[in-house]
């Protein structure tokens, strides 16, 4: 069962994939908005919405044991915003621009995350990580709400999904063991 650790395991997940792909190293990423960044940081992995999967939405109840159904999980979509940061402008920009390439290179190669690359409660699972697009507009109202003091830099946004995060109600039922049917009522009203 999915524990509550799996939004924070997507984001391990993430940048284990970038530092397994030698994009960065681990210790370069700061989950912060791009405004918040800590310093030694080279790359900001910002989770900024989380939407309900609307594909999985009204699953069935699954069967835990022979006497358990638990209800649906909640499968959700997550949505980062992924920025580089050089030290500073000029001819380091250029390596903002290469870091990008290698991760759109890594989202092109990895569309389908599996084991053994998924992370703590994950493990099992599948992961889709999915070039979100959303227009200069979007992104610079995006940037804006994010940023007041930092210019607008070069950022990607990813979706990944599903994360499925269990329901922890369960329900009791009991098989049906015999059925008893009357048919007398239909004898009557046929002989009327």
């Amino acid at each position: 069962m999915d524990d509550y650790n799996v939004i924070a395991d997507v984001s391990d997940t993430l940048i284990q994939l970038m530092d397994n792909n030698q994009i960065i190293n681990s210790n370069e990423v700061d989950l912060s908005s791009p405004e918040d960044i800590g310093s030694g940081k080279k790359l900001s992995l910002f989770l900024y919405q989380i939407t309900e999967n609307p594909y999985l939405k009204n699953q069935d109840m699954h069967m835990i044991d022979t006497n358990k159904y638990g209800k649906s999980p909640l499968a959700l979509s997550l949505f980062y915003l992924i920025t580089s940061h050089s030290p500073e402008m000029g001819e380091n920009i250029k390596q903002d621009h290469i870091v990008i390439a290698k991760i759109l290179q890594m989202i092109n190669d990895n569309p389908i995350i599996r084991d053994p690359f998924l992370l703590g409660s994950l493990t099992g699972k599948e992961l889709k990580l999915i070039l979100h697009s959303i227009s200069l507009d979007e992104l610079n109202k995006l940037w804006s709400i994010i940023s007041k003091s930092k210019p607008f830099k070069l950022s990607i946004s990813l979706e990944v999904s599903p994360v499925i995060i269990e329901s922890s109600k369960e329900y009791d039922v009991t098989r049906v063991v015999q059925r008893d049917l009357d048919y007398s009522l239909k004898e009557e009203k046929r002989n009327e």
